[in-house]
């Protein structure tokens, strides 16, 4: 895919988040940031005159400038299935939204893979790691590709096996006998890296390999340890990131960070579905953030930042007030959260020389928040990291930009244009969408695969996953 190169924009007089080379956060107010080729090109004051009629000049004073955020774990495809995981474990999520790429069309596949990076971008993410587990056949593949390439975002788009379910109704749920690794699979997968950005697979090149991992009570209980087994072949590498990492023991942990491989924590999720206790912080961890299921909650990294945090200090409170003391300090910091968001999200990614903060010969990803709304009024003179990690939302982000393009504008998604890809036919080839047309298509779709959701008999699959998870246990385990 060829894209022109935008134009020379000035980000001007702007209140700047720059990491020096400690990762320490330093606040430059009325600072200017030169964009050329979608390339950072300067940053400093007054760096170029605003009557260049050359250059696009964006006033940002009183706004502050954020590197884009980097999100290391999200199921994409998910849209449709928002709002029914509210109150569900991970027992409950794993059937009733997990296994739903079994209800999707590779027609539903675009409209919710397009609609969840667009919500992610409204969110300031400008980086994600896709889990597109909805690889049941060939074309559902591909259509989310597309609709990847169609939103603009920057991504390591992550097709994945999945179960196949032959048959599931409410008379039973049957998985294919077919072998582990369908016959499309690898085929398809070499050549994607052919029409895209991709590098070779690791036996074949690839640079960047995911996974699941935690251990609960149910999940992992039969003792699999997805570490153990990277170590013993000799497969825990940099290039590993493991989503999660709760219920690790501290040789698991030792073992990952010695390697370098990376946990990618997901705290509203792994809050609510009793994963276990969030691990993205611990200091004998590399660690990064991601959204995971926006079935379940916000899509944005800001909200992961927030929850992350509280949840974190909450446990090393409670911990310590259990032994009769009081903390002296609270941890872990706000920086350390806006961190794990940006610059050491993209180091995770092996990304941090071309993303991840500002700096002069970086990539523009860059998110714009404005500061005169209820939230940030004030908090912006004494400290705009705290203005952006505990107070920002959706609402105070004003322009998003993935290498100097444009992607929200004055507070609002920018249309789109429909990317095609070679073996999947949308009919929208070349189409230019808003977020209005997104939107009712995806409440269309919601309404479709709703109507085979029905049929299905969630019990007989949470039964398969729980055999499937090793779980050998009866009831007393739950309360």
């Amino acid at each position: 895919m060829t894209i022109a190169a935008p134009p020379s924009i000035l980000l001007h007089s702007g209140i700047l988040l720059l990491h020096d080379e400690n990762d320490d956060v330093q606040v430059v107010r009325d600072g200017d940031i030169l964009i050329t080729n979608g390339i950072i090109a300067k940053i400093g004051h007054d760096i170029i005159s605003v009557s260049d009629e050359t250059i696009e000049v964006i006033d940002c004073r009183e706004k502050i400038i954020s590197p884009g955020f980097v999100d290391a774990h999200h199921h994409v495809w998910q849209t449709q299935l928002k709002g029914r995981h509210s109150d569900d474990s991970l027992l409950d999520y794993h059937p009733k939204g997990n296994l739903q790429y079994f209800n999707y069309t590779a027609e539903d596949v675009f409209w919710g893979e397009l609609g969840g990076l667009l919500e992610a971008i409204d969110g300031g993410t400008t980086m994600v790691v896709d889990h597109a587990h909805m690889s049941l056949s060939p074309d559902r593949t591909l259509a989310g590709f597309s609709a990847t390439l169609t939103s603009g975002i920057r991504s390591i788009f992550c097709p994945s096996l999945v179960p196949q379910i032959k048959r599931w109704d409410k008379d039973g749920y049957e998985l294919s006998t077919s072998k582990p690794v369908p016959e499309f699979f690898m085929p398809q997968i070499k050549s994607l890296y052919t029409i895209s950005i991709f590098q070779e697979a690791r036996g074949a090149g690839c640079k960047f390999i995911t996974s699941h991992w935690r251990r609960n009570n149910v999940a992992g209980s039969g003792g699999h340890s997805v570490p153990a087994t990277l170590k013993e072949y000799g497969l825990l590498r940099p290039d590993i990131l493991l989503s999660h990492g709760t219920g690790s023991t501290d040789e698991e942990f030792k073992w990952m960070k010695e390697s370098g491989s990376v946990v990618c924590m997901t705290p509203a999720t792994e809050s609510q579905m009793a994963h276990g206790e969030v691990a993205g912080f611990r200091e004998d961890v590399i660690g990064c953030f991601g959204a995971d299921c926006h079935s379940n909650n916000h899509a944005s990294i800001l909200h992961a930042m927030q929850v992350g945090l509280a949840v974190a200090r909450s446990h090393r409170n409670s911990r310590i007030m259990s032994q009769g003391r009081f903390p002296r300090l609270i941890q872990p910091t706000t920086q350390q959260a806006f961190n794990l968001g940006t610059i050491a999200g993209a180091r995770a990614l092996r990304m941090d020389k071309q993303i991840g903060s500002l700096k002069e010969g970086k990539q523009a990803d860059i998110v714009i928040f404005s500061t005169d709304s209820p939230s940030m009024t004030c908090v912006v003179d004494h400290d705009p990291l705290a203005a952006v990690v505990r107070h920002a939302s959706n609402a105070e982000i004003e322009h998003v930009l993935v290498g100097g393009k444009f992607l929200k504008r004055d507070g609002r998604l920018c249309d789109v244009q429909v990317e095609a890809v070679k073996g999947w036919e949308s009919g929208l080839e070349d189409s230019t969408l808003s977020w209005k047309t997104v939107a009712g298509e995806l409440r269309r779709s919601r309404r479709d695969i709703q109507a085979r959701i029905a049929s299905c008999d969630v019990n007989a699959a949470r039964r398969k996953v729980m055999e499937s998870w090793g779980f050998t246990g009866g009831d007393e385990v739950f309360m």
